[in-house]
């Protein structure tokens, strides 16, 4: 593995951010044409992604990173990870933006293995309702998996990031809904209408991508390989999973209400809160505030 560059910033650049009170800091990660780099906000600490535009393609800069900064600047809930600015420096773009510095779920499950049903389903009421909320406003994200969703430092908050393909599903003029026909996600996360390559309800898609994200929280695994595709594609339809680890009726029913390969009888957001294993902990809850 190649160790992590730092971003080299020219110091008339560096004076700039300083002067609205942002410092950028060592990498954190990289990827092909952006990086992660610890940073401040008037010396609390933050992170910055930073992206190359000289290392992107023109659909990228000319399509999905225009969404991508228009979303970012339109989205605010509890749980969905806060973007504090953003700055076109040169042939950057720097995204400056609330630090989850408790890694995310596969760091999570490296050390602990899979998550008791109550702490998945802590964490999935927190990620989950920042989805239905966008799902209400009219936006899809198009790429869930466990390595976008970030933990803070004690593990007591679950945040959905990364907006690289999240789109508006409605026509701005018009209103008329629109339906994805980009491949977009991780193999192993994409509904299989995606893996069909028709043209699909993104906002159904996405709760596809959550199911597999809940399953790999209580198991510590993927339902599905993704290591042959039309394989992948043949269990998905015949629902060929089986579950390794104990879990209840409840956490398989509300699992297989995700995991429908059947899109237009799929359950949406806000169908899936109303499954008995939520019931359970929103009694609880009211329970806790009656005391």
């Amino acid at each position: 593995m190649q160790p992590v560059k730092n971003v080299e910033l020219a110091p008339n650049d560096v004076k700039l951010l300083s002067l609205k009170g942002f410092t950028v800091g060592d990498a954190l990660n990289s990827g092909s044409f952006a990086c992660v780099c610890k940073a401040t906000y008037k010396n609390v600490p933050a992170a910055v992604k930073v992206i190359d535009l000289e290392k992107t393609s023109d659909d990228y800069r000319l399509k999905f990173l225009p969404r991508e900064l228009y979303t970012m600047k339109k989205l605010k809930h509890d749980y969905l990870i806060e973007i504090i600015d953003i700055f076109v420096i040169g042939n950057r773009v720097l995204v400056f933006m609330e630090l989850a510095d408790g890694g995310d779920f596969l760091d999570l499950l490296q050390k602990t293995k899979e998550l008791s049903e109550s702490d998945a389903r802590r964490y999935y009421m927190q990620f989950g309702d920042a989805l239905r909320y966008m799902h209400e406003i009219g936006f899809a994200h198009r790429d869930i998996k466990c390595e976008n969703i970030l933990l803070n430092k004690a593990h007591t908050t679950a945040k959905l990031t990364d907006y690289g393909f999240t789109r508006s599903c409605f026509e701005r003029r018009s209103g008329m809904r629109q339906l994805s026909d980009t491949y977009c996600g991780s193999t192993a996360y994409v509904a299989p209408e995606v893996l069909q390559s028709t043209p699909y309800n993104p906002m159904i898609s996405d709760v596809w991508s959550m199911g597999i994200v809940l399953y790999v929280l209580v198991q510590a695994s993927l339902p599905f390989s993704d290591r042959d595709t039309k394989k992948l594609l043949r269990d998905q339809l015949e629902r060929d999973y089986k579950f390794v680890k104990n879990v209840t009726k409840q956490c398989k029913d509300v699992i297989a209400a995700h995991l429908n390969p059947n899109p237009s009888t799929r359950a949406s957001m806000l169908d899936i809160f109303q499954y008995e294993w939520f019931a359970s902990h929103r009694k609880r809850s009211t329970d806790d505030d009656d005391d």
